[in-house]
């Protein structure tokens, strides 16, 4: 297996497939469209199946899958799929994704591998604490590509025939594409260094920072883990408390256009994504490196999200001072 983490400097959305609204979360379907999705997602790894396994971070559960070695020399994942629904293929991903894709066969006529010409379609379906639909690929496709992007991380996608005369698929996937979100925090935003007295008593915020894939509104309803504190100094649960800790780009122009200079900018990165800052009783933390640490040390420090759909995030890790 090879990751390739591919870059890409657009920021602007190409043209979108149409969105699914699911339970907690919204995906956005990219249906031939893989310059959008790159476009939407800015890096991602990918598993073309070369070393004849799934790489580290992957797993995969399947009835009837498995990787195909070509005449070509060319390995893909070879599958089939039954209905109703019995054999299914489900990837598992050890750290939270947001965005899954691949190139697709469903309906070559060709022997190597035999996929036998279209046959049901295929349901894709993520778990967002319970599976849900996210879209069908089409059994026409020929080496096109197909992937979604959710506004929420999920860990599982699951693929399954679709089809209401019972029909067989059988398909490859090659390159399948995916994306790890990376979440950042700033403790003691907007301060620098990020010292701690720990003799006060008191609060330490910490700065979850919004990036273009992740929506810091999806937190409502999480729970945090800081240093061994596993509840915040404030009622995150009450959602008015939890809309109050957002922290917006402050807009200098009335309609709308930020003003130039980082004077402007309130985030706790000082950019025009809204954060979420939490604070954390000083006298709940519980770590032992944290309380073993004497003045002037550092201690390097990370948070830990488990969403309401179960998914768990652990971020970035930023440093913490300790005064006197």
């Amino acid at each position: 297996m090879k990751k390739i983490l591919a870059i890409v400097l657009a920021v602007m959305l190409l043209a979108m497939g149409p969105g699914v609204a699911l339970a907690s979360s919204t995906t956005t379907v990219y249906d031939g469209n893989q310059a959008g999705w790159q476009a939407a997602v800015g890096s991602w790894a990918t598993e073309d199946f070369e070393d004849g396994v799934v790489g580290p971070g992957l797993n995969v559960v399947s009835t009837n899958g498995y990787i195909y070695t070509q005449a070509s020399g060319n390995d893909l994942w070879y599958d089939q799929l039954d209905y109703p629904v019995g054999p299914t293929t489900t990837w598992t991903f050890a750290n939270p994704i947001v965005a899954f894709g691949g190139t697709w066969d469903l309906g070559s006529t060709g022997n190597d591998p035999i996929i036998g010409g279209p046959g049901s379609h295929i349901q894709v379906r993520m778990m967002d604490g319970s599976w849900v639909d996210v879209g069908v690929i089409n059994n026409s496709y020929i080496d096109v590509f197909w992937g979604f992007v959710s506004d929420t991380p999920f860990t599982q996608v699951r693929l399954q025939a679709y089809n209401d005369d019972g029909w067989i698929e059988r398909y490859t996937l090659d390159d399948m594409v995916y994306t790890e979100i990376d979440v950042e925090i700033d403790i003691k935003p907007w301060s620098d260094p990020n010292s701690v007295n720990r003799k006060q008593h008191g609060v330490i915020p910490v700065g979850i920072l919004g990036s273009s894939l992740l929506d810091v509104t999806i937190l409502e309803g999480a729970t945090y883990n800081f240093l061994g504190a596993t509840a915040t100094a404030h009622d995150l649960g009450d959602p008015l408390t939890f809309a109050a800790h957002i922290v917006n780009p402050y807009l200098h122009d009335p309609d709308g256009v930020p003003a130039s200079g980082d004077e402007f900018m309130a985030t706790a990165n000082n950019d025009l994504i809204p954060d979420l800052v939490i604070h954390f009783n000083e006298d709940d933390l519980t770590d032992g490196v944290y309380l073993a640490a004497h003045r002037n040390d550092t201690v390097s420090a990370s948070l830990t999200i488990t969403l309401a759909n179960g998914v768990t995030i652990v971020t970035e890790a930023d440093i913490i001072r300790i005064v006197k």
